[in-house]
Order: C-alpha cells, then structure tokens, then sequence
C-alpha cells in the first residue's frame, strides 16, 4: 500500500484493483489507502445545486473536472465544506478522493440538495460509471426455424 503525500498522487497512482461502487464508502479501508471514486452524476433539473462534502481524512470533491472542496485538507486532515453551482440537465462528471490519515476513523460523507431535491446523501440511482446509459437489451425472440432444426439435432 503506498504512502500518499498529497491528493495530488491518486493522479498518477498505479490502482490496485478498480470495481464499481454504489456510494462514496470509506468503511473497512486501512490507515493510508488512498480511493478515488469517479463516474457521473445525473441531473434531472438545471438550476443551483449545493454539495456537502464532509470527511475525516483527506478529502477532495469535483464536478465536472473543477474541484469544489477539500483541496487544502492535507493541511487539515478533514472536510466540512459546502459548494453550490448551477447545473444544466444531464450528466456530469463526479470525482471524491480520499485518502486516510491520522488517527479517527475514515469517514466519507456526500450529500445534496437541489431543485426539488432535499438535503440527502446523493442517492446511487442518481450515479452511474458509464456517461451514456447502458442500453436495455432487446427482447428475446425465438427464430422458430432454427429451434426446429435444434430439435432434430
């Protein structure tokens, strides 16, 4: 497990496994793992939404490549920070990084609020990995000529 000296090494950082997640989670990490969670977020209504990021470790958040909070808590080893921006429908963008230092628990905690929206952890139906949704797949249909010639085989 590598030794991080600033957020900034998650950029160049050689992961050591990547998966989906379906929320911001901290929990079970040891003390100097480093995470990054990126993906995009889908916003339903354009108007200003408000993102509250509070962590205790070094922590930073960005929507759409521009980090809002957290890029000085290597100096504070913790978060609490609210930023509110105007967002046009769609998707975008969404990067948390965290890494664990000191010595409290890891907590990580991302929440917002919106148009229509109260304050709530963002939900994970609301995050994807992928910028375009996967499409459904198309129905099954059996081609009746080549399950007859199944049968016979």
């Amino acid at each position: 497990m590598p030794a991080f000296r600033s957020l900034d090494e998650l950029d160049s950082a050689e992961m050591a496994r990547t998966g989906p997640a379906e929320s911001f989670s901290v929990e079970n990490r040891g003390g100097g793992s480093g995470l990054r969670f990126r993906g995009w977020v889908r916003i339903d209504q354009a108007g200003d939404y408000t993102f509250f990021h509070n962590a205790t470790g070094s922590s930073r958040l960005a929507i759409d490549g521009q980090w809002l909070t957290g890029a000085d808590s290597w100096q504070r080893e913790k978060v609490d920070a609210r930023r509110t921006l105007r967002l046009e429908a769609g998707r975008h963008e969404i990067t948390v990084d965290f890494v664990q230092r000191g010595q409290k628990p890891p907590m990580l905690k991302v929440e917002w609020e919106g148009p229509g929206i109260a304050r709530e952890v963002i939900p994970s139906s609301r995050l994807s990995s992928e910028r375009e949704p996967v499409s459904a797949a198309p129905d099954f249909r059996a081609d009746s000529a080549k399950a007859e010639k199944g049968r016979a085989l």
